[in-house]
C-alpha cells in the first residue's frame, strides 16, 4: 500500500521536470509511477482533492509542452533550415 502523499510527491516531480525538459528526472519519475501504479493506494477525501488539481496542473503543462513541441518543429521546418543555412553562408 502506498499512499497519497507518494502520488503527489511524484506528481510534483514530474511538473517540475517537464518544466526544465529534465529528461534523465523524466525517465526516474516514469519507473516510480510504473511501480506506484502497482500498488493499492490509501486515499483520503483532502487527498483526493490534491491529486485531481495537481492532475490538472500537470495536463496544463502537457498541453502546453506539447503546443510548445508543435511550435519548434514547424520552426525547424525544411524551408526554415535551408533560409538558415543559406544566410549563415
Amino acid at each position: 500500500m502506498a499512499s497519497d502523499h507518494a502520488l503527489v510527491e511524484v506528481m510534483d516531480e514530474t511538473i517540475s521536470a517537464l518544466r526544465v525538459l529534465d529528461l534523465n528526472r523524466l525517465e526516474t519519475l516514469e519507473r516510480r509511477i510504473a511501480v506506484l501504479a502497482g500498488v493499492r493506494l490509501v486515499v483520503d477525501q483532502s487527498g483526493m482533492d490534491l491529486i485531481r488539481t495537481k492532475r490538472d496542473v500537470l495536463e496544463g503543462v502537457l498541453h502546453n509542452s506539447a503546443s510548445n513541441l508543435s511550435a519548434l518543429n514547424r520552426l525547424y521546418g525544411r524551408d526554415t533550415r535551408d533560409r538558415w543555412e543559406h544566410s549563415a553562408r
